[in-house]
């Protein structure tokens, strides 16, 4: 009998944690402190700022994997429209709500406070390197790899863990 209502026992899964602003911001200044290159701090926080001003999963906007993509499912520089009111509108192709025509999502100037999602996707676009087109993907970094969802997790814990020790393991891109 003991056995039998073990199996109705529902073990919690561990749960993540939600990015916060002031987590965001001690995240940007400890990119600025890294050791990488431009690039890929720029590719990073951008990826960072627009998952949490946009509540983007990044699956819908990082390469599955570092050398090859599909232009059908992958977050292309052709799927970034920079608006003349400032805004930008950005189309993901394959959404966790499986919609055929993708989703949009629409991001804004944000003057008050740091970081601005705008200002961020505009300093990556103008990093573009030889060779980037618009059927580049967003997130490529300067030795022509991709930026991945594992290349974010790793990075993201690397990162808050200066700051809040093991609890990093607690944070991914879903956080955002």
């Amino acid at each position: 009998v003991k056995k039998n209502l073990e199996l109705y026992c529902v073990h919690a899964k561990p749960s993540r944690k939600v990015f916060t602003l002031p987590m965001l911001q001690i995240l940007g200044h400890e990119v600025s402190l890294s050791p990488w290159t431009g690039k890929k701090k720029q590719v990073f926080w951008t990826a960072c700022v627009i998952g949490f001003f946009g509540s983007i999963r990044m699956g819908e906007i990082l390469c599955l994997e570092k050398n090859k993509f599909n232009p059908n499912e992958t977050f292309l520089w052709s799927d970034v429209k920079f608006r003349d009111d400032g805004s930008i509108l950005l189309k993901l192709k394959i959404t966790k709500s499986k919609q055929v025509q993708g989703e949009y999502i629409d991001l804004f100037p944000n003057d008050e406070f740091n970081p601005c999602p705008v200002k961020c996707l505009k300093k990556l676009f103008s990093m573009r390197g030889e060779g980037e087109t618009d059927f580049t993907p967003v997130f490529s970094l300067s030795n022509k790899e991709f930026f991945t969802v594992y290349d974010l997790n790793l990075n993201l814990r690397y990162t808050l863990e200066k700051h809040i020790g093991n609890k990093a393991l607690e944070y991914s891109g879903h956080s955002l």
